[in-house]
């Protein structure tokens, strides 16, 4: 199980990688939340790391911007990173 400060620090990292993403397909917060289907606040949470993102909208996302889920999800921190993998 990791910690409250770890997993801020996940869905932190997480919305970096999703932002990039999304700067790479030349799309705006809106366009990119238009294209998933999703509301342009939602996105914005994510981005920013306030809520956990859902699986399904983690996929969709990373179809949207042209990038493999593994190169956002894998933006573990190196203490949380270990543990997973035990």
């Amino acid at each position: 199980m990791i910690s409250g400060e770890e997993a801020r620090l996940v869905r932190e990292m997480v919305g970096q990688r999703l932002i990039s993403a999304r700067l790479r397909a030349n799309l705006s917060q809106r366009g990119g939340a238009e294209m998933a289907g999703i509301a342009q606040a939602a996105l914005s949470n994510y981005e920013v790391g306030r809520r956990d993102i859902p699986l399904i909208t983690l996929l969709l996302l990373c179809r949207c911007y042209a990038v493999a889920p593994e190169d956002v999800i894998w933006a573990l921190p190196e203490p949380v990173h270990e543990r997973v993998k035990r």
